[in-house]
Order: C-alpha cells, then structure tokens, then sequence
C-alpha cells in the first residue's frame, strides 16, 4: 500500500462486539474529505427542524456532558410523528396481525436492546469520550470552508450511460456487440500516469473500461467535459464504469487475479424515500441474481494459506436495508445460488457528532442502523447436510456493531479492514507481517488510537478486494458500478482558467 495506507485505518476502539469508526481520515497524502462532510449534530427525530442535508451549516454544538446525552436518548421514547398518528386502526391490526414471537418485527425489537446494552458499555471509557469531544471542532461542521460540496460540474455518469453505450459498441460492429455471449464481454484496460500528476481522459476512454492506478501516490483525473472536472484516483486502485447488463465482464478481469477474497456490494434497492427524492435510480431486488459471484471468488491457492482455508475463506458482504423482504431473500435464496452460507449480520449504528445515535433505537419506522449480511463461501470439504444457508440460526451467527458518523446519502464507512480481521486467519497475518486491528486493541479498556492506527496500517495487501456498486473509491479496491467515482469528484477547471475547489475531497491547507 505504500505510504498511503491511511485511507483504511479509521478504526479507533475495538472492544468486545463493537468498532468504533474515526469519520475524519486523510484518505490519501494531503487530500482531505470535505471538512462539514460529518455535520450530524442533532438526532433526526429529536429536531423537527433539523435536516441532514448537507447544505446547511448547523452551529457546532458544545457537549458539556456527551455521557449524560448518550445515556438520555439510549432510553429515550420517540415523539409521536405524522406517520404514526395518521396509522387507521385498520392499518395497526394488520401491523399486529403479521408479528408473531418468531416474526422479525420481534427480531429487530432484540436487535435495537443488543445495540443499547453494547454502547451503553462504550460510554464511560476514555477512548469514547476522547472520539466524542474531537467531534466538535470546526473540522466537522465547515466552518473555515469556503464553500460546501458541489456537484453542478460534477460528471452525471448515469445521465451519459445510453450515450456511453452507444459510443462504445461503436467501436464493434452492432450485429457483434449483440450477439456476443456472457464470456466474450471484455474490458479495456487504462494505466494511469502516477506521483499526483493530471490525466486527460475522455469519458468515451474511461467507459467500461478498468482503469487503474497501480502507483503509490494518488493521481488527478481531468474528463472532458464542462467545467473540466477533475477526480482523485487512491493509490494501487482501479474501477470501472459499467451497468448491470456488463457485468459479465467482471469474469475475465477476476480469473487475471486468480479471483478475489472479498467483495462488498451496497445494491440500490427500492426505496419509497429514494424513490421520492430522487438520490439515484433504484434496480429491482431480483436482479442481483444477474451478479455472476461464483466466478468472481478467488480460484487460485493463497500462498501459506492450507487447502482447507482456501475453500472456505472468501466473503461476501451485502449492505441491506432493514426490510423483512430484502433479509430473507439474500439469506434464503441470493447466498445459496453464490453457493455461501450465512456467518454474519452486522449492524451500522448511525450517531450524531454528540456520539447519540441519529434516530431513538425504539422508534417503530426508522432505524438508526442499516444491516450489512455476510455470506461465506461453502467448503466443498462439507457435508451436503451443512451447506443449506437458511439452517444458521441467530445464536449461531456473528453480530457486530459498527459505530459512526454518517456522511453524504446513502454513503457507507468502509469494512474492508474489519472483513480483513474478523474473516481471514491470523497465518495469513504472519505470513505478511499483517496486525489486525483486532489483534492490537481487542480487551483494552483504553487503547491509544495513533499506535492502533499505526499498527493497523500494516494490513496485508494480497487479498484481492473488489466492490460492487460503488460510489467512491478505497485504496487497494476494485471498484464497479454505473457512477464509482462520484465522491472523487475535487474540482474543476485548468491551470489557465483557475482551479475551484468544490468537490468532496480538497487539499491539506499545505497543498492548496
């Protein structure tokens, strides 16, 4: 990974079942995410008045007593909403009519009381009030920022796609690009230049099409296009701009790296509030079946790794909402036609920048937390009795709870890193000098988040990772998906025009 490892090592408390996630990084050699990214200062359901969107700047807040905040909201009762008092009673019968003691309504009642007992057992330890206290400077709330994020330069990569296709079959002939089967999609492939210097490419160039950064400095992209925007590509990572009817085209790429360990995918799926807000387009729940997974994971041996933990190591990690529906058919039907079993559902709690979770955890309609269900690659070692996925039971499945600040919509914190270190053996570890987060702060009271944060950025770098559906990309990351570098986005113009800097990235005052 080079010098750049930072991007990954947020992590500042491990302790029993939770991570406690540093929201402020610097995700490469002096770039910076936005500072007022994190500007979640008041609970959703506790402000009427508050909005998360990010264009308003709340006042930082003054936390005279985070312990005593936390601890309220942890107990709290919400207020009634609008949603819960226009319910007809018709419509509360039939909510009771489909909960019984097995229903997952019961589930998610257990799951919110797990959440509280878990960071209730956070609050009094100084590493959680030291994470509480550093989210109140200006960093978080953009104070000394000229500007927040725009993205009226920013490339609308959705928006081109028809065009994109097109300009790309252009380039076979049309009979060709029709006709040819699932193997024969192939992607091109783009070096980038390295040592931070400006790209040129064309959107043409860059449309399915991998293009990597294989340097160990980050490198500028300048597209051709309005405004000359410009996108920060990390170090050792690479994406590609494809939809979902391409995808087959993963497959030849994943047998080039001998397959990957890891994949992580946040599907868009439908949504009533996406849908009404029209943050991106949503796809319909059964077509992540079209995602070719099982030849995607790695089908060469890891080096010192035994044969028995080569069939049995890959991951699969699904981002999923907190509807029964969705859960049910990843578990029951999606996992075992990737041919993996359920060993994990973790949770992300969502908190404000006063370390309370964004929504009261016994408010009935919206969750403070979103689900990430993962799946295992079933040995073939197994008895044909132990492969059925839908046998694992709650007791017997890994629960974790992943604590953070929430930033643009629908933007997840990155778990690479903890997949690493709760997934893959520690001989893997040895093998390549690798300290696990895990390894360096599991049952420390209080650990010191620079030395965890060194150690840390000693994680391996041969497991393959790759990421579907992104949004943004990670160093050490494939990235897929219809618009995987929006969040890259860092400015516009050229040396002659001037540069603004109204992206989501900006450089450290050093370099600006």
């Amino acid at each position: 990974m080079g010098t750049s490892s930072p991007m990954a090592c947020n992590i500042v408390l491990h302790r029993g079942n939770t991570y406690l996630l540093e929201p402020v990084q610097e995700p490469f050699p002096q770039w910076h995410i936005r500072p007022g990214t994190f500007r979640v200062a008041q609970p959703y359901d506790q402000s009427p008045a508050h909005s998360p969107s990010l264009e308003s700047t709340p006042e930082t807040p003054s936390v005279s007593n985070p312990l005593e905040a936390t601890s309220d909201i942890l107990t709290q009762q919400p207020s009634p909403t609008a949603h819960s008092l226009t319910l007809t009673h018709r419509n509360k019968r039939k909510r009771l009519n489909k909960t019984s003691p097995a229903d997952l309504a019961d589930t998610d009642q257990d799951i919110a009381q797990w959440i509280q007992s878990e960071l209730k057992s956070l609050l009094y330890t100084d590493s959680y009030q030291s994470w509480v206290q550093s989210m109140q400077h200006d960093y978080f709330y953009g104070s000394y920022v000229y500007a927040p994020a725009s993205e009226a330069f920013a490339v609308d990569f959705v928006g081109l796609q028809p065009m994109l296709q097109m300009l790309s079959a252009g380039f076979t002939s049309t009979s060709a690009h029709e006709s040819e089967g699932n193997e024969a999609v192939v992607f091109k492939k783009t070096l980038l230049e390295g040592g931070q210097q400006l790209c040129s490419l064309d959107l043409a160039d860059m449309y399915e099409t991998l293009v990597l950064n294989e340097h160990t400095e980050p490198c500028i992209v300048s597209l051709a296009a309005e405004g000359l925007p410009r996108y920060l590509i990390p170090p050792h990572s690479g994406f590609i701009a494809a939809d979902l009817g391409r995808i087959d085209g993963l497959k030849a790429m994943a047998r080039s790296k001998g397959g990957f360990d890891i994949i992580v995918m946040d599907p868009p799926w439908q949504n009533a509030s996406v849908d009404r807000m029209s943050h991106y387009g949503t796809m319909d729940l059964y077509d992540l079946f079209k995602i070719p997974v099982k030849d995607l994971l790695r089908t060469k041996r890891r080096a010192g790794t035994e044969d028995e933990q080569q069939q049995y190591g890959e991951i699969v990690a699904v981002w999923v909402t907190n509807r029964a529906k969705v859960k049910k058919v990843v578990v029951d039907k999606l996992f075992p036609s990737w041919g993996l079993e359920l060993v994990a559902h973790w949770y992300w709690l969502k908190v404000t920048t006063k370390g309370v979770p964004v929504l009261s955890l016994q408010n009935k309609h919206r969750r403070a937390y979103e689900g990430i269900i993962i799946g295992r690659r079933i040995s073939q070692k197994k008895p044909a009795s132990e492969q059925n996925s839908s046998s694992a039971t709650p007791g017997g499945i890994e629960r974790r709870i992943l604590v953070s600040v929430p930033s643009q919509h629908s933007r997840k914190p990155s778990v690479f890193r903890i997949l690493e270190s709760e997934f893959f053996p520690k001989s893997d570890a040895t093998a390549n000098d690798k300290v696990s987060p895990s390894d360096v702060v599991e049952d420390v009271k209080d650990p010191d988040p620079d030395q965890v944060s060194k150690q840390a950025c000693k994680a391996s770098v041969t497991l393959n990772r790759l990421e579907l559906f992104a949004r943004n990309l990670e160093e050490g990351v494939i990235s897929w998906g219809n618009e995987p570098m929006r969040y890259q986005y860092c400015g516009r113009g050229s040396e002659s025009t001037g540069l603004v800097q109204d992206g989501f990235l900006v450089p450290s005052p050093s370099r600006a």
